[in-house]
């Protein structure tokens, strides 16, 4: 994957999304999983595009766990301080 274009906050700071692991299939996957029914996903786009609708807008977002982001951020120590609480 190539590092995307770094995006500017305000005036002291910036976000870069530097790599990424998984996709739509893997969050299907984890989210069929507990039915044993992972080996259906990636079978038919429409139904895992339901699946995943479905689960962002009733709050079910473990299965989203299996997609992986990791970000460049560059901010003031404040807001950092903030950030992790």
């Amino acid at each position: 994957m190539q590092i995307s274009q770094k995006i500017n906050v305000l005036d002291h700071g910036f976000v870069r999304l530097i790599d990424s692991m998984g996709s739509d299939l893997s969050v299907v996957r984890a989210a069929r999983v507990s039915y044993d029914a992972a080996w259906r996903a990636g079978e038919d786009s429409g139904s895992d595009e339901r699946l995943i609708n479905f689960l962002w807008k009733n709050h079910h977002t473990t299965p989203f766990e299996a997609a992986t982001f990791t970000f460049e951020i560059h901010a003031p120590i404040f807001v950092f301080r903030q950030w992790h609480r």
